[in-house]
C-alpha cells in the first residue's frame, strides 16, 4: 500500500499577525486569583457549615453536604410533595409569590412560606431558597427614582432633505425604553444635536427643543426611512424645534437624547441597579422577613434563580446606553475599576488617547453621535459599525474613532464587571442573614462562546458566588455539544482564576427539536396550555431514552444535577415524564457521583469507530457518520470580525474592513503600527479559530471625501511612482 506524506504549509506572515492578536488587556483586569491559583496548584475547595451540618464542593463540580453527594434531581416547580416524595422526590424550592417584588411586603406571603418550609422539614425534605424575588421588579412601583437606573437613550434622524432651509421641526422619534417602564418614564436633560457629516461639525441645538412629549406612534410625522418594525418596542415621543437654519450639505443628521430613570439596567434582563442604596434595603429587609422560613436545617443552598445573561453594548451602535456621568457611586467604582485595570493615569492616558491629571478626572462616555444601526443598509453592515468607516472625526468621544473604540471596549469591561461584582455582593449579604450555604447564579440555555454569555456570571463566580445554574434546553446535537465543551472549559478557567471549586446544575432541562427558530419557540412559549398541562410540557421529551440521552450528555459535560423544567409535576399531563424521571434516577444520580473524568471534546471517535495504529504505521479510522454541516471556510460564510463571526454556526473566515491611513498615515510609519491596529480590531480571534481577511480600501464610495490615504501622498493619486511603491512595500 503506497504512504501518503501530508505536508502542511501556513504563510509565515499570517501566523505572525494572528499571534501578534493577544488580548493586549488580560494582564491589567483585577483578579481575584489566590495564591495557589496563580502558581498552578489546584483551587481549594468551596465549602461551609450551616447549623452543624458541612458542605463542600469538590474539583469536578459535585456538591456534598454531611460528607454524602447532594445530587439535584426532580423539577423547576414543587407541585405537590405528598405524591412526590413516596416516589423518591425530595429535593423542592422556596420562592415568595412575585407579588413581593411588584406590591410590596405582605404578611400573609411570609406565614404561607414559613407554613410550607416546615412541612417541607417535617416530612424529611431539603430545599434550595430564591433570592432574585427579594429585590424589587420593574412592574411594580416599589422602585423610587432616586434608586432607578440613569440611561441614555436617543434616536437618530436623517434630514438632509432639509438642507439650505430655515423651518421650525417636528419629529417623531423612538426611544427604546421597555414596554413595563413606558408609561412611568419621563425625559430629563434633553439634548438634540445637528450633525453635519460632509463636513465633520457638529452644533448644539438643546436650546431649540420647545418641548418632548410622549405620543401615540402615528405614521408620516417627520418619519424618515425608518419603519415601525424598525421601532418595534420604543416609545414614540412628538420633538419640537424652535426655527433651525440648516446648512446646505449632502448629509445632515439631528441626534434627540435624552436621560430616563428605569427600573432595570440596560444591556441585562431582570436585573435592577444592585448598588443603589434603596434596592439594597429591600433586599435586605425581604432577607430578614423570610429568615424564620428559610433558614431551617434542610435548606441546602440559594439561588437567583431568574436567568440572568448580559449582551454587549458599543458606544458606536447603542440607542440605549447606561449612563454614569451623574451617578456619584457607580462613577468612583469606574475609576477606582480602571486604577486596578491599567496601574495608573499614564498607561490609561496611552490607551484612550487622553489627557488626564488623574484618574479622578475621567469621564464616562455616552453615544452623543449620528450613526445608528437602523439608518446601515444591512444588519451586517450594522454589526461591522458601517457608518464609522466614512467618519472625518470622533464627534467629541476621543481624538479618533479607534480610540472610541477603545474606551469603548473598556467601558464595557467595567459595567460587565460592576453587574457580577453586585451579585456577588448580594450573594454575600444572603449568607450574612440566612446563613453559610452555597449561592448560585443562574443562565439561560444561550449557545455559542461560554466567554461571551457568561462574561457577568465570570466575575460573580470570581468574587465569592459558589457555582452556576446553567439551564439547557435541545435534543443533543452536534452544535449543542460545542456550546457544553465551551462550557466545561469555562468551568475550569473560572475555577482557576478564582482559586475555588464551583458547583453546575441546571435548574430548567427541556427537549427543543433541531432548527427551531426563534419565532417557533416564542409561539411555543406563548401557547395557552390544554388542561392538565404544566408549564413547561411545551418542552417535552418525546421519550424516556431522549430524556436518558440528554442527563448523561449534560453529566460527560459536568452537570452536577437537574430539574427538568415542569412548574407543575403534579399535573396530570405531566405524569408521564415524572414516572420516566423516577425510573431514571436510580442510574443518572450513580452516573453523577461517579463523573470524575474530565468532559469530553465533540466529535470524539469511541473505541468501536478506530483501529489501534500504534503497533503499525497504517491503519482503519471509520468515522461517525455526521448528517450536518461542517464548520469550514469553504461554505462562502464569511461574517465581519466581531461577536457575529464568533457564535457563527459555520463561519470559520471573519472579514475586516481597514482604511489606508489606518493602518499607514505616513512613509515613516512602520509595521508596529499595523500590528497595534490588528491586535485592537482583531481582539479574541485565536480564542474562536477564526481567521481574518482584511479588507484595506482608500475610497468607500462614490461621496466626495470619503477617501482614505495617507497625509502625504495625493489623494486619487493612482499613478504616480509613489503610490506604486508605496504599495508594494
Amino acid at each position: 500500500m503506497p504512504r501518503y506524506s501530508i505536508r502542511v504549509k501556513v504563510a509565515g506572515i499570517l501566523i505572525a499577525v494572528l499571534l501578534s492578536t493577544v488580548d493586549a488587556f488580560d494582564g491589567a483586569q483585577p483578579t481575584a486569583r489566590d495564591a495557589s491559583a496563580r502558581s498552578g496548584g489546584l483551587a481549594a475547595q468551596s465549602s461551609g457549615e450551616y447549623m452543624g451540618q458541612r458542605w463542600v464542593i469538590d474539583e469536578h463540580h459535585l456538591l456534598y453536604w454531611n460528607g454524602k453527594p447532594y445530587v439535584r434531581f426532580g423539577f423547576t416547580g414543587n407541585g405537590d410533595p405528598a405524591r412526590l416524595v413516596p416516589l423518591g422526590f425530595d429535593q423542592f424550592t422556596l420562592a415568595p409569590d412575585e407579588q413581593w417584588p411588584i406590591s410590596g411586603p405582605d404578611p400573609e406571603i411570609v406565614r404561607r412560606m414559613e407554613e410550607t418550609s416546615r412541612e417541607l422539614e417535617k416530612i424529611g425534605a431539603t430545599y434550595y431558597g430564591t433570592l432574585n424575588a427579594f429585590w424589587p421588579w420593574r412592574y411594580g412601583d416599589l422602585i423610587a427614582e432616586p434608586d432607578k437606573a440613569a440611561v441614555f437613550v436617543r434616536d437618530v434622524r436623517d434630514v438632509t432633505e432639509l438642507s439650505d432651509r430655515n423651518l421650525a421641526l417636528e419629529l417623531q422619534v423612538y426611544f427604546p425604553i421597555p414596554e413595563a417602564e413606558q408609561e412611568k418614564t419621563k425625559p430629563t436633560r434633553v439634548q438634540a444635536v445637528l450633525f453635519d457629516l460632509e463636513r465633520g461639525v457638529r452644533r448644539d441645538l438643546s436650546e431649540q427643543v420647545e418641548d418632548v412629549i410622549a405620543i401615540v406612534a402615528a405614521p408620516g410625522l417627520g418619519g424618515g426611512r425608518e419603519t415601525d418594525e424598525e421601532r418595534q418596542g420604543g416609545k414614540a415621543y412628538r420633538a419640537r424645534l424652535k426655527s433651525v437654519h440648516f446648512p446646505e450639505s449632502t448629509s445632515l443628521r439631528v441626534v434627540v437624547a435624552m436621560e430616563v430613570h428605569l427600573a432595570e439596567v440596560p444591556g441585562v434582563h431582570g436585573l435592577p441597579p444592585l448598588w443603589k442604596p434603596g434596592i439594597r434595603g429591600f433586599y435586605r429587609r425581604s432577607l430578614e422577613a423570610f429568615r424564620p422560613a428559610y433558614a431551617r436545617s434542610c435548606l441546602r443552598g440559594l439561588q437567583f434563580g431568574d436567568e440572568i445573561n448580559t449582551f454587549p453594548q458599543s458606544l458606536l451602535t447603542a440607542r440605549t446606553y447606561l449612563d454614569l456621568r451623574h451617578d456619584a457611586v457607580a462613577l468612583k467604582s469606574y475609576r477606582d475599576w480602571l486604577a486596578k485595570r491599567f496601574g495608573g493615569v499614564d498607561e490609561l492616558n496611552r490607551r484612550f488617547g487622553t489627557g488626564y491629571k488623574s484618574l479622578d478626572q475621567v469621564e464616562w462616555r455616552v453615544p452623543l453621535h449620528p450613526f445608528s444601526p437602523e439608518l446601515a443598509r444591512t444588519d451586517e453592515a450594522a454589526e461591522r459599525e458601517e457608518s464609522w468607516a466614512g467618519a472625518k472625526t470622533a464627534w467629541g468621544l476621543a481624538d479618533t474613532v479607534e480610540q472610541v473604540r477603545v474606551i469603548s471596549r473598556i467601558q464595557d469591561e467595567f459595567r460587565i464587571w460592576f453587574y457580577g461584582h453586585w451579585l456577588a455582593e448580594y450573594g454575600k449579604l444572603a449568607k450574612e442573614v440566612l446563613g453559610p450555604v452555597p449561592v448560585f447564579v443562574c443562565s439561560a440555555s444561550i449557545g455559542g462562546d461560554a466567554d461571551q454569555y457568561l462574561a457577568m456570571h465570570r466575575w460573580a463566580l470570581r468574587e465569592g458566588v459558589d457555582g452556576l445554574i446553567r439551564n439547557h434546553y435541545g435534543h443533543g446535537g452536534e452544535e449543542e455539544r460545542h456550546t457544553l465543551s465551551s462550557l466545561a472549559r469555562w468551568m475550569e478557567k473560572v475555577q482557576e482564576e478564582s482559586g475555588c471549586t464551583k458547583h453546575l446544575w441546571a435548574n430548567e432541562v427541556g427537549y427543543v427539536r433541531p432548527h427551531v427558530t426563534d419565532d417557533e419557540w416564542a409561539a411555543r412559549e406563548g401557547a395557552e396550555l390544554e388542561p392538565g398541562d404544566s408549564f413547561g410540557s411545551q418542552w417535552a421529551f418525546p421519550s424516556q431514552e431522549s430524556l436518558r440521552q440528554m442527563l448523561v450528555l449534560l453529566t460527560q459535560y459536568g452537570y452536577r444535577g437537574f430539574n427538568r423544567f415542569l412548574m407543575n409535576p403534579s399535573a396530570p399531563r405531566a405524569a408521564q415524564e415524572v414516572r420516566w424521571m423516577a425510573g431514571l434516577r436510580p442510574e443518572i444520580v450513580p452516573l453523577i457521583v461517579k463523573a470524575k473524568e474530565r468532559s469530553p471534546e465533540p466529535a470524539t471517535l469511541s473505541r468501536e469507530q478506530a483501529v489501534d495504529t500504534t503497533k503499525s504505521n497504517c491503519g482503519v479510522i471509520r468515522p461517525r457518520e455526521y448528517p450536518g454541516a461542517l464548520r469550514n471556510p469553504l461554505e462562502g460564510f464569511r461574517p465581519d470580525t466581531g461577536p457575529r463571526a464568533f457564535t457563527h454556526e459555520y463561519g470559520t473566515l471573519a472579514r475586516c474592513y481597514l482604511k489606508w491611513n489606518e493602518l499607514e498615515n505616513s512613509e515613516s510609519d512602520g509595521v508596529e503600527r499595523i500590528m497595534r491596529v490588528c491586535n485592537e480590531r482583531w481582539k479574541d480571534v485565536e480564542k474562536h479559530n477564526v481567521k481574518v481577511i482584511p479588507r484595506v480600501y482608500l475610497d468607500w464610495d462614490e461621496k466626495e471625501g470619503n477617501e482614505y490615504w495617507p497625509a502625504d501622498m495625493q489623494v486619487h493619486d493612482y499613478g504616480s511612482d509613489q503610490f506604486k511603491r508605496r504599495v508594494r512595500r
